[in-house]
């Protein structure tokens, strides 16, 4: 079977320059899949600064995605053994941008399918929250982070393998699954008021081996900034949820971004494809 492979979004952005070296070795890779992160990325914020780019954007998917995933929502209630699917029309979506007259044809259009523009979202659903989500996490292992990171005193770097060893304990793992589980239940009343609780040993030990890679994308993440002094930034979000899709050993990701090949390589071993800019 072929594996499927998902293109982070700088990937659709190189293949709008005809990267035709890139594309060979994607499709011989396997099956070159989109993803509705994808959209977002390229439909949000869309102006007359950036519209050509983003339009091309739209226009490498229209011409080299063979297939559309659901949304990483879709494949998160999947892997929590939820029977659901995504009734939106992605190459629909993408075929709009990629066909629109300007950037106000384009805006109108979404916040005519949506009630609200992409940018405000994303923002609101998930890039938003996501700095503070990540300080959390952090804070869980190392008290007062969130205290000196929000007054602004220089973070400083963490190399000490006995604190960073913390963030793969398997509790801190099973951690961040369940709050996976806590997310869906706020997004879903159905979910929130219609099932068991996660804690269901039969539900929990289906869903980790799923929902692993996102764990430890995310685990390997929070020890990427420690190691680098470094604060969580909202478009990291975005990045990190690709990892919702690997599910299993059907799905790699491909990106040409080195901090998230290096991540990816450490959480998941074999479902990360680097693909190198020449």
């Amino acid at each position: 079977m072929s594996k499927k492979i998902i293109a982070d979004t700088n990937i659709w952005h190189y293949l709008s320059k005809k990267n035709e070296r890139m594309l060979k070795i994607l499709k011989a890779s396997g099956i070159l899949c989109c993803s509705p992160i994808n959209f977002f990325e390229i439909a949000s914020a869309v102006n007359e600064v950036n519209f050509c780019d983003k339009k091309s954007a739209a226009k490498a998917v229209i011409n080299y995605a063979e297939e559309y995933l659901p949304s990483n929502e879709i494949f998160l209630k999947q892997s929590w053994g939820f029977d659901c699917y995504d009734d939106i029309k992605w190459k629909h979506l993408y075929g709009e941008l990629a066909c629109a007259k300007n950037y106000e044809d384009f805006n109108n259009f979404i916040i005519k399918k949506f009630k609200v523009s992409p940018n405000e979202s994303r923002r609101d659903n998930l890039y938003c929250p996501f700095p503070e989500d990540i300080k959390k996490y952090i804070n869980r292992i190392i008290p007062n982070y969130i205290k000196k990171i929000n007054i602004g005193k220089t973070i400083p770097k963490i190399k000490d393998p006995a604190v960073l060893s913390k963030f793969n304990n398997e509790d801190f793992i099973d951690e961040i699954i369940i709050s996976t589980w806590d997310r869906l239940k706020s997004n879903s009343k159905k979910i929130s008021d219609g099932v068991e609780d996660c804690t269901s040993e039969l539900r929990f030990n289906e869903a980790k081996p799923k929902i692993l890679c996102y764990a430890t994308a995310l685990a390997e993440y929070l020890k990427y900034l420690l190691e680098c002094g470094a604060k969580p930034e909202e478009n990291d979000a975005g990045d990190l949820e690709c990892f919702l899709f690997l599910r299993d050993d059907n799905y790699i990701l491909a990106t040409a971004d080195k901090r998230w090949v290096k991540i990816g390589k450490e959480a998941c071993p074999g479902k990360i494809l680097e693909i190198n800019i020449v």
